[in-house]
């Protein structure tokens, strides 16, 4: 009776979270380190419905051909377990890089295929032809 008792106050105690899905929603900033350069990232989780998320991020700017551009990303992403280190399916990806003028451009950004969760505070990604840049990249972010 006494350790019955015991056991019902231990799970009264514990979260309600640790019951479903952990909360990935945050801001998340590192870097994508490609072939001995980086570039600052920063990623923005909002949980839209138990497991899926809405992220919305961008890149420092980059000088390409002599012009600072920055990337913007909106990712679409699932959870494809409740809790603990994860791949996170990438269901929509769209890639808009913005020049120091304003013009935009959309950019191929399937390379953005899935990411991973240590369990913790960690996103990571291994991308090649980053932004068919012909690039093989590692994202790394911290929360």
């Amino acid at each position: 009776m006494r350790i019955r008792s015991v056991t019902l106050l231990l799970a009264a105690a514990l979260p309600l979270s640790a019951c479903g899905y952990e909360s990935l929603e945050g801001d998340y900033d590192g870097d994508i380190d490609c072939d001995g350069g980086s570039v600052a990232m920063s990623l923005e989780l909002e949980e839209n419905g138990t497991g899926f998320y809405d992220a919305i991020g961008a890149t420092e700017p980059i000088t390409l051909d002599g012009t600072p551009t920055i990337f913007l990303f909106e990712l679409s992403l699932e959870q494809s377990e409740a809790k603990g280190a994860q791949t996170l399916d990438v269901d929509e990806a769209a890639c808009t890089s913005l020049v120091e003028s304003g013009a935009t451009a959309e950019v191929d950004c399937s390379d953005f295929d899935e990411l991973g969760y240590d369990g913790e505070n960690t996103l990571s990604a291994e991308i090649g032809n980053f932004l068919s840049t012909g690039l093989d990249c590692e994202m790394v972010l911290e929360r």
